[in-house]
C-alpha cells in the first residue's frame, strides 16, 4: 500500500536483462540519503520490506542494475 506504515511490497520486472551482475533495490529520501538497499537474486517477482524503522515522510524506491536505476517510484511512509 502507499502510504505504507509499517511494510511495503515491491514488485520487479528486470526486462530480461541478460549482464545482470549486481541488481537491488535501493529506498532513498527526498535528499538523495540512501537508507534501505536489498539484492535482488531474480529477473522478476515481489520483495517485501520492512519499513517500520523509517521517519513518516516521501521517499523513492528505484530497481538498480549494474548501478544504473531502471525504474524510480514515489513511496510515501505514515
Amino acid at each position: 500500500p502507499n502510504p505504507a506504515t509499517s511494510n511495503v511490497t515491491i514488485q520487479y520486472d528486470l526486462n530480461g536483462r541478460t549482464a545482470v551482475n549486481d541488481a537491488r533495490i535501493v529506498i532513498t529520501s527526498l535528499v538523495g540519503n540512501k537508507v534501505y538497499t536489498q539484492p535482488i537474486n531474480n529477473n522478476s517477482g515481489k520483495a517485501s520490506i520492512d519499513i517500520s524503522n523509517l521517519v513518516a515522510g516521501i521517499y523513492f524506491y528505484s530497481i538498480e542494475v549494474n548501478g544504473q536505476a531502471i525504474s524510480t517510484k514515489k513511496l510515501i511512509v505514515k
